[in-house]
């Protein structure tokens, strides 16, 4: 029978548990995390890590092989098949194949499982009662109710996520990690009194190998754009709830006053054909374009060509594509979502909107568009280095070993 307690110094294996590839699928925000935290531990944690996450070769789920970051090399269990482009969920196939590779996991015979969604980080509460589960919320806000269809918005579905994914989670879990900006982390773990003690805030780290500040006349040449043209930059997962409509509608009031402003999206996902259709409706096909999925190596070339980041996201943690925008020199403007507070200041590295108006969202475009070059370049490169690995990595290890 296996040993229900164990303490830190014996701890032999720690899952990371994740819907990603740890690849290049699907392209978002935790899988860059994932990767960057990964990059970074240290070498007598990496021997004990095994990464279950999902693969785009079907002949490949239940295998284990390997996967690199840096010059660390760890084991990769793929527990289900989704297929690139899927509009599948690919939450949901991950988590039935947890399921159906459980005595896979066991055998694995993980001391700390760390989980990186909500629903999981329940199932894996359940599925290993006796094992310390670290659950990180990459959203505090409820998926079903900031989902894009109406009806489910609106259904009994939203009162049983929060009860699920919210209540039963927070009394299952061990620990509980949160990147949101103070004031909101103190109002929500308000809610579960109890069990306040078991949250932590942690921000993500910036990749300094990955996103620096790069020679902006090289890419721009590459990709057409004029030395002096201002150009703005999304990037992350297309998706409903990054709210790039709203971007698109601020830039065509920002090129009614700055004609030669382009738009660059880096990032796929299942919102993209609408938003080409939107362009077309708004005649701006040649000022937005789309990048599609970049080589994470590669996009903070791409980001330093840019002036600006611009994010209309509905709901997020402290975004990660926002903090590697910052380390390459660019202003934010962005929706006041998740720990935006803590990063941006307004006037001084970009603006935070007050609301959801692309009237204002364009205001404050052009306002980051006139402030000094040098000076705000400056200003964003002092706000990324609190974001740095050896701010962040000791306060995950903590974590992981307590």
């Amino acid at each position: 029978m296996q040993n229900s307690v164990r303490t830190h110094q014996n701890i032999k294996t720690i899952v990371f548990a994740s819907d990603v590839d740890f690849d290049r699928f699907p392209f978002s925000g935790v899988l860059s995390l994932l990767k960057d935290y990964l990059t970074y531990l240290p070498t007598d944690m990496v021997k004990r890590i095994v990464l279950i996450g999902i693969t785009t070769q079907r002949d490949m789920v239940g295998k284990e092989s390997q996967r690199q970051f840096g010059s660390n090399v760890y084991r990769f269990l793929p527990v289900a098949y989704v297929q690139p482009g899927s509009k599948g969920s690919v939450r949901l196939a991950y988590n039935l194949g947890v399921i159906r590779h459980y005595l896979s996991i066991r055998a694995i015979d993980p001391d700390v499982i760390y989980a990186h969604s909500q629903e999981s980080g329940l199932l894996f509460c359940l599925l290993f009662p006796t094992r310390k589960v670290i659950v990180h919320f990459h959203s505090i806000e409820n998926m079903i109710k900031n989902c894009k269809y109406p009806l489910l918005r609106n259904s009994f579905l939203v009162g049983i996520y929060e009860l699920l994914a919210g209540r039963l989670l927070v009394y299952l879990a061990k620990r509980l990690i949160i990147n949101i900006d103070k004031e909101k982390f103190k109002s929500f773990i308000d809610r579960y009194r109890s069990s306040k003690a078991k949250f932590i805030r942690i921000p993500p780290l910036i990749n300094v190998q990955l996103f620096k500040s790069f020679d902006q006349s090289e890419m721009r040449r590459q990709l057409g754009l004029g030395e002096t043209d201002p150009v703005l930059v999304f990037h992350g997962r297309v998706e409903y709830f990054k709210g790039i409509d709203l971007v698109i509608d601020a830039l065509k009031i920002v090129i009614s006053r700055l004609p030669n402003t382009h738009l660059l999206i880096i990032g796929d996902g299942g919102e993209k054909e609408s938003l080409i259709q939107q362009c077309q409706r708004l005649g701006l096909e040649r000022q937005v374009i789309f990048m599609g999925s970049v080589p994470r190596e590669k996009i903070g070339s791409y980001l330093s060509c840019a002036d600006v980041f611009v994010t209309g996201t509905h709901f997020e943690a402290i975004s990660v594509a926002l903090l590697e925008s910052v380390a390459c020199g660019l202003l934010v403007v962005t929706t006041k979502v998740g720990g935006v507070n803590d990063v941006i200041i307004n006037g001084y590295n970009g603006f935070i909107l007050e609301s959801r108006d692309p009237v204002e969202m364009a205001e404050k475009i052009m306002r980051c568009l006139e402030m000094d070059k040098n000076i705000a370049h400056r200003n964003v490169l002092a706000t990324a280095e609190q974001f740095y690995p050896e701010k962040i990595i000791p306060q995950i290890i903590q974590v992981l070993q307590d």
